[in-house]
């Protein structure tokens, strides 16, 4: 690989550069410079992004249960590069700065009793360099009779192999049942790391 960067799309084939009297003075430093930019501007109009929905039958109940999101069920709008996604684990595909956002929305309960319930989303980055996971919740609530929407987003620079899950809890003291809750995720590289 003549670049740096850990993630390069194109694969790189090294081979001698072409001779001519005017392009003696390049060394092969000079060619892996000149491959490196134009495998950049080969990539500047398609970034790593990811758009996917769920629809996903979630148990609420008075026990902390926690469900993976986005590991069946899938629904891609755009996925560049494929197979991003496996079994609810995200798996960053090029070092950069990332874009995360996740939309849960839970509609209101087929039979309301004026309940007040809370939505929580655990979100886990996993370094591909090793180290401890890093965990971050994100709650809300409201009463049952309304819908309701928990956003969840972060910007943050990744690296190639970095994971990224995220899993559901919906707690009520008193209700037990499932809930047919709609969740969306959106990844979209932002820039390169340097």
């Amino acid at each position: 690989m003549a670049s740096t960067d850990r993630s390069t799309p194109i694969p790189y084939q090294p081979a001698n550069p072409p001779y001519t009297e005017k392009l003696a003075d390049f060394s092969r430093a000079t060619w892996d410079e000149f491959y490196r930019i134009a495998e950049r501007f080969f990539s500047i109009d398609r970034p790593a992004a990811m758009a996917v929905t769920e629809q996903k039958s979630i148990p609420i109940q008075p026990a902390e249960v926690w469900t993976r999101l986005f590991n069946a069920g899938l629904s891609y709008d755009w996925e560049q590069p494929a197979a991003q996604l496996d079994a609810g684990v995200w798996t960053c595909p090029q070092e950069g700065l990332y874009d995360v956002s996740v939309i849960v929305e839970v509609p209101a309960f087929p039979q309301p009793g004026s309940r007040i319930y809370e939505a929580s989303l655990r979100t886990t980055w996993r370094p591909a360099a090793g180290g401890a996971d890093k965990i971050t919740t994100s709650k809300t609530g409201g009463p049952d009779e309304v819908a309701l929407r928990l956003v969840a987003e972060f910007l943050r620079p990744l690296n190639r192999g970095d994971q990224v899950w995220f899993d559901l809890d919906l707690t009520e003291s008193t209700y037990t049942g499932n809930l047919s809750v709609l969740s969306i995720l959106n990844v979209c590289r932002q820039a390169s790391v340097k």
